[in-house]
Parts: structure tokens; C-alpha cells; sequence
């Protein structure tokens, strides 16, 4: 089985020399720039992981992906897409080949992303695929499918890991208004655009994408017992609800209103330990103790994130400490 690390690059000449060390498991480095001005070129060439370089305009970034598999030789049976700040652990390879079968398609990784040393999210990555008849769609935050675009059965291989230490500042509103502007149904660009909204701290318009979102999605969750897709969905719209649950609070709306939305992320996805440690913590904050103990022992009963992404601090002790807070006001108030 031949492995290729296939990526984009633009003015990164201070992550080339680690990626290249860290992907030295592969059979092929490849790695398409697309405009820098550093010293990125010289570097990927230096190490043997320069592919070529394409300047797209305007760009898209399922397209600069797909101009990288293209030049992928002929003979390459997989493909592992990590980018430049992006990390494999040690010994991936061997795991991969255990699991990698004839008619495997997708395989999914732990992803753990940082802000400086600080974890801020981690959950499951599908960014290892077969060659052979897979493509990446959507301009940004793109995915790689089939090409038919079918929904693949993707095998989950939890002893590979990549970290990722995002260096630089990304800003996709731009890109993804115009997505928006050609595509107004499309619900993802709107979840995705309320992200950047929040992380410009422009919390109406955050809270005005997410609310677009949850109603274009509203008829798309079906509860379908064991169907990965409704999960999925389920869990985007309640970290939606979270999402502006948070925003709401940046604007010190009233508890009551806050308290309503969070309640939504919880029914919207019962599952979702996030949903019910939010809750919980709202409900401490405004003095209903009962009503924060019973979320955060909800939230300790629920032990696997399932497909969905982690927030490091509600799978910490903070539940466990929610509750024992809670318990201990209880006890206080039933004895005044």
C-alpha cells in the first residue's frame, strides 16, 4: 500500500522543516503552493515535498485540493490530507495498514486543535481516503468525498492522532459571504460564517447566521435511530443553540432567555454532554440548584462524545464539581 501526504501551502517556511520530519512515515510528500511570498518554495523543495504551485483566483480551497491530488502519481493507494501546522503521531502507519482493507474508502483520526498550548477542541477528523475516485467539495472548511458525493463508510482508527497548532490569524467571511450570495440555502456556509462572525466579535451577526442555520436545517434531522447523519445533524444544530447561548450572554441578555436556547441544544441533541454542562452552569449561575444538579448528573452519565466534537472543559472535572456545588446549595437550603 503506497501513503501520500497530499496538502496546500501558502508563506509557511516556519512549519516546512517540522511537517517534512513528522511525515516521514509516507511513502510521498506532496505538497501544492498556492502564492507564497517566503521562504515556503525554497523549503518544500530543499526537502523533496514540492509539488508545484497554482495561483487560484478567486480561490476556493476545494479546488486548490483537488489541483493537489491531481498531481498525485497514478500508483498512490491512499491519501492522508495534513496541513503544514498539523502533527501525526509516531507510528501511524503501522495502524493504518492494520485497519486499511481492500474495500475501505474513509478512515477517521483524533483531532486535537490548540491555542498555544491550550487544547480547545478535539473530536473525530475523516481526512484519510482512497485515492482513486475521491474529490473535495465546498470552498471552505472543505470535505473529501466520493465523487459521486455518496455518504462513505468511514472506519474509525482512535491510535492515530494529529494535533494541530494553529499558527497565523484565518478569515473566511469573505469567502463564504460569497458563497452565501450564489448558494442562499446553503445552511453549512451560514453555520460556518457565524463562526467567523464570532471570532470578530460581531455577536448580532453570529447570532443572525446561527438562527438561518437552525432553520434551514430544521426539517434535515429525522431522528433516525443509529443513523450517523441525524446524529451528525443533530449534534451541529445543538452546538448551534450553544453557540448562541454564548453570544447572547457577550450581549447580557436576560438568564431566562439564554436558559431557553440551552434547553433547545439539549433536546435537539440529548447526548451532547455539552448541551447539559452549559445548562447546568446557567442554571447554578441563577440560583436553581435542583435543576443544575439533575443536568450535571446528566451530563456525568453521558461518557462518549460519540461522532461529535469534545469541548475539553465539559469532559474535565468541571461536571463532576457542578453538580457537587449544586448538592451541597441543596442540602444548605433544605436545612435553612
Amino acid at each position: 500500500m503506497r501513503i501520500a501526504i497530499s496538502t496546500i501551502a501558502k508563506n509557511e517556511d516556519h512549519n516546512v522543516r517540522d511537517f517534512v520530519k513528522n511525515c516521514q512515515e509516507a511513502d510521498l510528500i506532496s505538497v501544492l503552493d498556492t502564492g507564497s511570498t517566503d521562504k515556503t518554495v525554497e523549503l518544500l523543495k530543499k526537502h523533496k515535498a514540492f509539488a508545484g504551485q497554482a495561483k487560484i483566483e478567486p480561490f476556493r480551497f476545494d479546488e486548490a485540493r483537488n489541483k493537489a491530488l491531481d498531481l498525485l502519481p497514478q500508483n498512490i493507494d491512499v491519501v492522508i490530507s495534513v496541513d503544514l501546522d498539523e502533527r501525526l503521531n509516531p507510528g501511524w502507519r503501522k495502524v493504518l495498514e492494520k485497519f486499511w482493507a481492500k474495500d475501505s474508502e474513509s478512515a477517521s483520526y483524533w483531532y486535537k486543535q490548540y491555542q498555544g498550548q491550550a487544547l480547545i477542541t478535539e473530536g473525530w477528523r475523516s481526512k484519510i481516503f482512497r485515492r482513486k475516485g475521491y474529490r473535495w467539495f465546498n470552498p471552505v472548511h472543505e470535505i473529501p468525498l466520493p465523487k459521486d458525493q455518496h455518504q462513505p463508510k468511514i472506519m474509525q482508527c482512535p491510535e492515530i492522532i494529529v494535533e494541530h497548532f494553529q499558527t497565523g490569524q484565518r478569515n473566511y467571511e469573505p469567502l463564504l459571504t460569497e458563497v452565501i450570495k450564489k448558494e442562499p440555502q446553503n445552511a453549512n456556509a451560514y453555520l460556518e460564517r457565524a463562526a467567523e462572525w464570532n471570532k470578530k466579535a460581531e455577536p448580532k451577526k453570529a447570532i443572525a447566521d446561527f438562527e438561518t442555520y437552525l432553520d434551514l436545517t430544521r426539517n434535515e434531522h429525522q431522528g433516525c435511530p443509529g443513523c450517523d447523519f441525524c446524529e451528525l445533524i443533530a449534534g451541529r444544530r445543538a452546538f448551534a443553540c450553544l453557540d448562541i447561548a454564548k453570544e447572547l450572554h457577550n450581549l447580557k441578555s436576560e438568564p431566562a432567555v439564554i436558559l431557553k436556547i440551552l434547553l433547545q441544544a439539549a433536546a435537539e441533541c440529548p447526548n451532547l454532554r455539552e448541551a447539559w454542562v452549559y445548562l447546568a452552569d446557567t442554571w447554578m449561575a441563577v440560583g436553581n440548584y435542583p435543576a443544575a444538579y439533575g443536568a450535571a448528573m446528566t451530563a456525568l452519565k453521558i461518557t462518549d462524545s460519540g461522532i461529535h466534537t469534545r469541548s475539553p472543559v465539559c469532559w474535565s472535572d468541571f461536571p463532576r464539581q457542578l453538580a457537587q456545588r449544586a448538592y451541597v446549595q441543596i442540602n444548605v437550603n433544605f436545612k435553612s
